[in-house]
């Protein structure tokens, strides 16, 4: 016969399996749980992918069921998972990230498609260009963006490109541009979703780390701006 884990051991790994991962020190911060998590959980089964972002200030909210959830602060000292009340959801899920129009002026940009060419210009009628994606050599699919974040101040924008390279595959990759910069496109992550502005000039998002012979999912984050 099989021997099967106990559901609140499942639930419990998976939530010890989320890491904060600081890609400017490239550590691995581990997520603390307090002994009220720890009888929470074993009320838990398995974790869902269902999660969501909520601000003021920015949390990570993963959903347990009718038991409520957790949440934590990624910008924290000492990351530790707080329980939150099932009818105290912070935030909505799916998780609604910012997709554009055909043609989006957001804070000092304009996220435009001239053809099949993905241009990020300034926000004024041809002023500079930020970041240009040409269409996918042989397949001839444009790029798409997937995700905008824009800073508090408006003049930087972090964003998700997908390359498609078949019928239903694709490459979410993260990149930056500052208003204040003439460096270019500066690439974050691939794959990469749910990339949210916290507080201090750090920039969050979902990406996935090898982690020996595993490919796992983390909480990421990018010192882009000055405090």
């Amino acid at each position: 016969m099989e021997n099967r884990r106990p559901e609140h051991e499942i639930a419990r790994s998976q939530l010890d399996a989320h890491r904060i991962y600081d890609l400017r020190t490239h550590k691995a911060i581990p997520i603390g749980r307090t002994p009220e998590i720890d009888e929470w959980l074993g009320r838990v089964s398995v974790f869902t992918n269902i999660g969501c972002w909520a601000e003021q200030p920015l949390r990570a909210y993963v959903w347990g069921g009718r038991s409520g959830g957790v949440e934590v602060e990624p910008g924290s000292e000492s990351p530790t998972w707080r329980l939150v009340p099932a009818d105290q959801v912070p935030c909505q899920w799916p998780w609604d990230s910012y997709t554009p129009q055909r043609d989006t002026v957001l804070g000092e940009f304009r996220v435009t498609w001239e053809g099949k060419v993905l241009v990020i210009r300034d926000r004024k009628e041809g002023g500079r260009v930020y970041a240009r994606y040409d269409p996918i050599p042989l397949i001839g699919s444009q790029v798409d963006i997937d995700e905008l974040a824009l800073s508090e101040d408006g003049r930087s924008l972090a964003y998700v490109v997908d390359k498609p390279t078949g019928s239903f595959v694709g490459n979410q990759t993260g990149f930056f541009i500052s208003a204040d910069s003439d460096s270019g496109p500066r690439k974050l992550a691939a794959p990469i979703s749910d990339i949210q502005w916290g507080e201090g000039g750090w920039l969050y998002g979902s990406v996935q780390l090898e982690s020996g012979p595993d490919r796992v999912r983390a909480i990421a984050r990018w010192k882009l701006l000055d405090d």
